[in-house]
């Protein structure tokens, strides 16, 4: 899942879920949403503390910031920025990550 996501990040660009579990196994589909959560999770176990987390790259089926987006960040004890709110913070988060990845 994680050189999936990097590769989006390279395109500077987004991946809705339901497209992402056919990328990278249909399987994930049929798992309980908490254990989706926790796949995106584990594929982030990597990314340096002071990076976004790739998993700010999945959205939902309409580009948006996925639900998913403030349980991964619990999970990796990152904080919410809330000054400018939870959406405000995944735009600057994908944004952030297009600008890394762009330069690999």
């Amino acid at each position: 899942m994680r050189l999936v996501l990097e590769s989006y990040a390279r395109a500077g660009s987004t991946v809705a879920w339901a497209a992402l579990c056919t990328e990278v196994g249909e399987s994930l589909r049929d798992l309980h949403p908490e254990d989706q959560v926790e796949a995106l999770v584990q594929a982030d176990r990597a990314t340096a503390e002071d990076e976004p987390p790739l998993s700010a790259l999945v959205t939902d089926d309409d580009s948006r910031m996925h639900l998913f987006y403030p349980q991964i960040l619990d999970h990796l004890d990152r904080p919410v920025h809330l000054e400018g709110g939870l959406p405000a913070q995944w735009s600057a988060d994908v944004q952030e990550l297009h600008r890394m990845w762009g330069q690999h």
